[in-house]
Order: C-alpha cells, then sequence, then structure tokens
C-alpha cells in the first residue's frame, strides 16, 4: 500500500487521499465544508486542506517537517 504521500500527481496535490487514515481525515475536512461524500474538494480547499493535513503529521511525528526532509 502506498504511504501518506502520492507520486506524480498531475495537479500537484502530495497526499494520498487513497490511505485510510489520510481518507478519513479527507472525508472530516469534506464534511467540515459541508461537501458531500461523492463530491471533490475544490482546489483551494483541497490545497488548504493539504497545508492543514501535514502540518499536523508532522507536530505529530509522522511525517517529516521541512527541515528534516532535506
Amino acid at each position: 500500500m502506498e504511504g501518506f504521500y502520492t507520486s506524480k500527481n498531475k495537479y500537484g496535490f502530495r497526499l494520498n487521499v487513497n490511505h485510510p487514515y489520510i481518507n478519513k481525515l479527507y472525508l472530516r475536512f469534506k464534511a467540515s465544508k459541508g461537501v458531500g461524500v461523492n463530491f471533490p474538494l475544490n482546489d483551494t480547499d483541497r490545497r488548504e486542506f493539504e497545508v492543514v493535513i501535514i502540518e499536523r503529521l508532522q507536530k505529530k511525528g509522522l511525517l517529516p517537517t521541512e527541515c528534516e526532509a532535506d
């Protein structure tokens, strides 16, 4: 199974929303925006989701910070 990050996303998104943990967060975020389960986020909301979740995962130590990734 792929990890938290996706590879070669043509839209520039970094998180793999098919990962079970990320998908749970994605569905919760969509609900908070009033977006139905069967509809995708718009690009602005998807970018916001990625910023929020990447920061959250870094704080939990589940993803490296930008400094650690270099």
